[in-house]
């Protein structure tokens, strides 16, 4: 079932230039440890990021560092995959099965700025997949949806009602709010964030209103020499 199928939608409106297709099964980047993995760690990418940007920039190497037992695995689910509304089924089938088949006891999902996004959206489709998520920067919906649940008084109060075209970050919200929060099962969630990143604002809601384990924030901006800095300090928690 396709939950949010007119966010994915509206996300992708924005962002119609994007030519690249979305294969199935996705390709992907994965990067193997010495011996027999018993982690994975799947790598979701931003709007504007490729999968080689996480080894290329040094992300990977921190998280080799803290997890030398770890799979790392970076599929390539671009706006594409947001568009055509198969992301989260793609990561299912294509990445998170075949590693439990494998016999992976844990996984930790980490999405930065549009990843974040994703890695909740999987979280409402295939409930109980995952064990931790990590989100670095997340866009969590529109900023009129955030900023409403806040004069509202927290996402308690959020009603269904709302205008184009913020009704589907509001689904987001509401899904959030009634769906995964009453979940035993919901994952170790850490947030992190820089303080002057221009999507802050999902931070700060998501670190009030979803229970998170820890929330990070670190001097910085919505680029990788800040993302580096707050996984660095997310893994040494």
């Amino acid at each position: 079932m396709k939950i949010f199928a007119g966010l994915l939608s509206l996300l992708a409106t924005a962002c119609t230039f994007f030519p690249r297709p979305a294969p199935s099964p996705v390709k992907m980047q994965t990067h193997e440890p010495p011996g027999d993995p018993d982690q994975l760690v799947v790598l979701l990418p931003g709007r504007h990021s490729l999968p080689s940007e996480f080894e290329r920039e040094g992300f990977v190497g921190i998280l080799r560092s803290s997890r030398p037992h770890a799979r790392i695995v970076a599929p390539d689910l671009h706006i594409g995959y947001y568009r055509n509304r198969q992301m989260a089924e793609r990561l299912h089938r294509d990445v998170i099965i075949p590693a439990k088949q494998a016999g992976v006891r844990q996984i930790t999902l980490v999405g930065i700025s549009m990843g974040g996004l994703g890695a909740m959206l999987y979280e409402l489709e295939h409930p109980g997949q995952v064990d931790e998520v990590i989100l670095l920067s997340p866009f969590l919906g529109d900023e009129s949806v955030i900023t409403d649940i806040g004069q509202q008084g927290g996402l308690a109060a959020l009603k269904p009602e709302g205008k184009d075209p913020d009704r589907f970050s509001r689904k987001l919200w509401l899904g959030l709010r009634d769906r995964w929060l009453p979940r035993k099962d919901r994952p170790e969630l850490h947030l992190a964030c820089g303080e002057s990143d221009r999507l802050a604002s999902s931070t700060r809601l998501a670190s009030a209103e979803l229970r998170p384990a820890g929330t990070v924030w670190l001097p910085g901006d919505h680029d990788w020499q800040t993302w580096n800095a707050l996984i660095q300090q997310v893994e040494d928690r």
